[in-house]
Order: C-alpha cells, then structure tokens, then sequence
C-alpha cells in the first residue's frame, strides 16, 4: 500500500511539471475514452515476458517499377514515386514493408529522416508517422518511438495510436527530452514494456498500460 502510495505522489508531481530527468511519466487523463499510464517496472519483470507481435504479410503483388509505386486501392488510386539525388533536400525513397490489418505501411527515406506511412486500403487516407511504429497484437493500437534526440527541428516523443472505425487516430502524445524508449515489446493487447535510456547511459525499464472504458 506504501508503494502504491508513493507511487501515486510521484505521478501527480510529474503530471503537473514532468521535467527530462523523472524517471517516470504521468498519465494524462482519458482521451478518445482511452487512459494510458506509465510505471517502473524491473529488469527481472521485462525479461520474464514474452514478446507478442502482430500478424502481418507481404503481399508479392505490391512491387516498385520504374521507381514508383501504382497503389489501385478501393476507392482510388494513389502513386508513390521516388526522387533518387540524395543530394537534393528533395530527395525520397520508398519501400513497401508490410500490410496489416487493412493498411499498407512504407517506410519513406527523406534528406534527413525517414518515417512511415500507413495507406489505408478502402479510403486512401495516408497517415504519416516518425520513428519505430510497433502495433499491438490485436492491431488496435500503435506504439511509436521518434528516437530523434538532440536531433532539431524534430521532437523526440511517444505516440500512442488507436485504430478504431477503419481510422487512425492519435490518442497521446509525450515529448520525452533526453532519453528512449528501446527494446520495445508488446506483452499483451494493452500493455507495453520498454527500456528507458538515457544519454548518460543509465537505464531504467518502465511498462505503459492502455486502459479503455
């Protein structure tokens, strides 16, 4: 109870003025009736679960010519075409990952970044995201690290997306400052395990519930 306690103190402070160095992050409330929580955990804890990764595919159909993609989805067509001068700020390349539920995912090299896109099959809608994108097992969620620290102009966050209603929709979003999460896993439909590492080396392993009424 004690724990639990000091616990609740440590989240609300942090609530109210998370600085870069907490170790631990508030939740922030119920968004799209959807409450995420964040929670030290321990190295023993993350090593004893078991990673659950979503089921996907590779369709062999989606190929590259002539350096570009035709997508004839449902309701429309939609043409990925790349721009090869690496040396140009224009410069993008794209390359089919996997399919998902019903979303096509990219990966999209840029000047200086690369991102991901989610191509929703039936509408065409295209929904852009920075970083690692790891979806939950179920595929109703999507956990997305930016991992750009000190890497200006772009923010170093967690997003937490949710997929409801064929849609993509972001449910929150923390700028974490000077750490990331890594070693990502999904170890059930809600619930995410991570190391948090910090650029001076120390570690700590947190989980983060997704909870839903």
């Amino acid at each position: 109870m004690k724990k639990k306690i000091i616990l609740s103190i440590i989240l609300l402070m942090t609530f109210w003025g998370y600085s870069q160095n907490d170790p631990i992050m508030a939740d922030f409330g119920l968004i799209n009736n959807t409450l995420i929580t964040f929670e030290l955990t321990s190295e023993k804890d993350f090593v004893s679960h078991k990673n659950y990764s979503f089921v996907y595919n590779v369709d062999k159909e989606i190929q590259k010519r002539d350096s570009l993609y035709v997508l004839n989805l449902e309701n429309k067509t939609i043409i990925l075409q790349d721009k090869f001068d690496e040396e140009d700020p224009a410069f993008t390349k794209y390359t089919y990952q996997f399919s998902v539920a019903n979303f096509l995912c990219f990966e999209v090299r840029y000047y200086e970044i690369t991102t991901n896109l989610i191509i929703n099959q039936e509408s065409g809608s295209i929904t852009e995201l920075l970083g690692e994108i790891i979806f939950s097992p179920d595929c109703k969620f999507i956990f997305v690290a930016s991992k750009t620290i000190n890497y200006d102009p772009f923010q170093n966050t967690i997003e937490v997306y949710k997929i409801a209603n064929n849609q993509i929709k972001l449910i929150t979003e923390y700028n974490i400052g000077n750490w990331i999460p890594d070693s990502i896993k999904w170890i059930n439909n809600k619930t995410v395990l991570f190391v948090q590492k910090f650029n001076s080396n120390n570690t700590n392993y947190l989980k983060m519930t997704i909870s839903e009424n």
